[in-house]
């Protein structure tokens, strides 16, 4: 019998269909899949600005900081080099992931990681021989580098909160 579809007859007009079916659902779900991920890295970026703006942010108020106490090695966040910038987001994101962190905590993950990258004590900081006069224990830090913690943690958070809202 034929019809306005050819020579197709309704159970393989049905069949068609059904297979149409399928694979318009199965696109549905791979796009709502699509859109899912979109999602997800759309926060990572997001969450990834944040973390730049915070560590740019904290960067310049303890560079600010130093220059008050004297000290005028800091370079502003454009002239700093990489392992700078990324040492101060990588205090970001442990506050990102932990608000409740305190500067000794912070103070020891900062340590932990220069010291997996080979630095370790020196009265001057020199980047080429990875010495640093702060990889000592929190206790034993100076006052003024204790309160340099301090506000690398309170400038960042006030940065998340201005964001995203208080926690």
């Amino acid at each position: 019998m034929e019809n306005d579809y050819g020579r197709m007859g309704r159970d393989e007009l049905i069949i068609q269909l059904k297979a149409a079916n399928a694979a318009v659902s199965h696109l549905s779900e791979q796009g709502e899949i699509m859109r899912n991920q979109l999602d997800a890295a759309t926060i990572v970026l997001e969450k990834s600005w944040l973390a730049w703006q915070a560590a740019r942010t904290a960067h310049e108020a303890n560079r600010a900081y130093c220059k008050f106490l004297g000290d005028d090695s800091q370079q502003p966040w454009w002239g700093a080099p990489q392992w700078q910038k990324d040492s101060a987001q990588d205090g970001v994101w442990a506050i990102i992931h932990n608000r409740e962190i305190t500067p000794e905590e912070s103070h020891g993950k900062w340590m932990k990681a220069k010291s997996d990258e080979g630095w370790v004590y020196g009265e001057v900081k020199d980047p080429v021989a990875k010495t640093h006069p702060c990889m000592v224990p929190y206790e034993d830090l100076p006052k003024e580098q204790q309160f340099k913690d301090a506000l690398f943690g309170a400038v960042v958070r006030g940065v998340l909160d201005t964001q995203l809202g208080d926690p």
